[in-house]
C-alpha cells in the first residue's frame, strides 16, 4: 500500500505546512477584501463628490421650477403683481441651480448628461412664453377679441343703433294712420284692424 508524502512527515512539519496554508488563505482574503473595499471607497467618493451634490441641486431646481409654474398660473388666473414678482425671483433661483447642474454635468454619466441637456433646451424654449402670457393677461383687448370688438366698434355701432331707434320712436306720433287705395291698411299700433 502506498502511503502519501504527508503521512511520512513529522507532526511539527505538518503543523508548519497547515499554518502556512492558513496564512496564505488569510493573505488571499485580505487582498480580495482590500480590492473590494477600494472599489467601495471609489463609489463612496463618487457619491460624495458627484451624486449627492447633483441630487441636492436637482431637487432644489425642481422645487424652484414648480414654484415658477405656480407663479405663472397664479398671475394668469388672478393678475396679482405679487405672483409676477415671485416668478422673477424663482426664475433667477432656478436658472442658478440649472447652471450649477451644468457645471456638474461633465462628472455625470452620459445618459444623465443627455437628460440634463434636454431639460436645459426645453427650459430655454419655454422661458420665452411667460412674459408673452403676462403681457397678454395685462392687455384685455388683445386677449379677448370679442371684447375688443365690443369695446371699439361695438359701442359705436350699438350707440348708432340706439340713436336710430330713438329717432324712429320720435317720428311715430307724427305719422299717424295711413290710408291706401289698394284695400290695405297700415297699422301703427298693436291693435288689429280689418280692411
Amino acid at each position: 500500500m502506498k502511503t502519501g508524502w504527508l503521512n511520512n512527515l513529522k507532526i511539527g512539519r505538518k503543523l508548519t505546512i497547515g499554518f502556512g496554508i492558513l496564512v496564505a488563505l488569510t493573505l488571499l482574503v485580505v487582498g480580495l477584501s482590500y480590492l473590494g473595499s477600494r472599489k467601495a471607497t471609489q463609489e463612496i467618493s463618487n457619491t460624495d463628490e458627484v451624486r449627492v451634490p447633483t441630487a441636492l441641486v436637482a431637487a432644489r431646481a425642481q422645487a424652484d421650477l414648480l414654484r415658477v409654474q405656480a407663479d405663472v398660473r397664479g398671475y394668469l388666473a388672478l393678475g396679482d403683481q405679487e405672483f409676477r414678482d415671485s416668478y422673477h425671483q424663482d426664475v433667477k433661483a432656478f436658472e442658478g441651480h440649472l447652471r450649477d447642474l451644468m457645471v456638474l454635468a461633465p462628472k455625470l454619466e452620459p445618459a444623465d448628461q443627455a437628460r440634463l441637456q434636454q431639460i436645459n433646451t426645453t427650459y430655454q424654449q419655454w422661458s420665452l412664453n411667460p412674459e408673452k402670457l403676462f403681457d397678454l393677461r395685462d392687455d384685455q383687448l388683445d386677449r379677448e377679441p370679442a371684447y375688443a370688438i365690443f369695446a371699439t366698434d361695438g359701442l359705436r355701432r350699438g350707440g348708432s343703433v340706439l340713436i336710430d331707434t330713438g329717432k324712429l320712436i320720435d317720428e311715430q306720433p307724427s305719422v299717424g294712420y295711413l290710408e291706401t287705395t289698394h284695400s290695405q291698411c297700415r297699422v301703427w299700433s298693436r291693435v288689429s284692424v280689418d280692411c
